[in-house]
Order: structure tokens, then sequence, then C-alpha cells
């Protein structure tokens, strides 16, 4: 597991997220947006570290779009931006 966290650079990129994620599999409890965002935390640590995937890419976890991906090393975090 990862120590990582993840993050939307505004509220705009989150919404854009969440309406493409719940369109396509149905609407989410705040706790299953929590357990939902660890797991995309995860996953892009795991890709990242993998040579998978690139800082400054478009992420997409499930075939949802998460956007382009940046990352805080100072506070340990993947930040995300909506797709322009």
């Amino acid at each position: 597991m990862s120590n990582n966290d993840m993050e939307f650079f505004t509220g705009k990129d989150e919404d854009a997220f969440l309406s493409a994620w719940q369109k396509q599999y149905g609407d989410l409890s705040e706790e299953e947006i929590d357990e939902l965002y660890t797991k995309i935390a995860e996953e892009i640590d795991r890709e990242v570290k993998a040579g998978e995937h690139e800082l400054g890419d478009v992420f997409e976890y499930i075939g949802i779009k998460v956007g382009k991906s940046d990352y805080n090393q100072f506070h340990q975090v993947y930040l995300f931006e909506e797709e322009k």
C-alpha cells in the first residue's frame, strides 16, 4: 500500500471527474468517494513507479479520465487537473 494521496487542483476538476464516474458507474457516498480516491492514488503511484504512466499526461482509472497528473513531493500527493 502507498502512503500517497490524491487531490484535484480545483473543485471544478473534481466535479468533472465525479460526473463522468457516476454517469458510468452510479452515485457514490462520501465514504465510497474516499475509497475510490485511495484506490486511484495507489494505482497511479504503482504505474508511475513501474514506468507505465508519465506525470503530465492524462491518467485514466477503469476507463474514466481522472485528469492531467502532477505530484507534490513535499505533501506526497498526486494532483489532477481536468484535461483542457
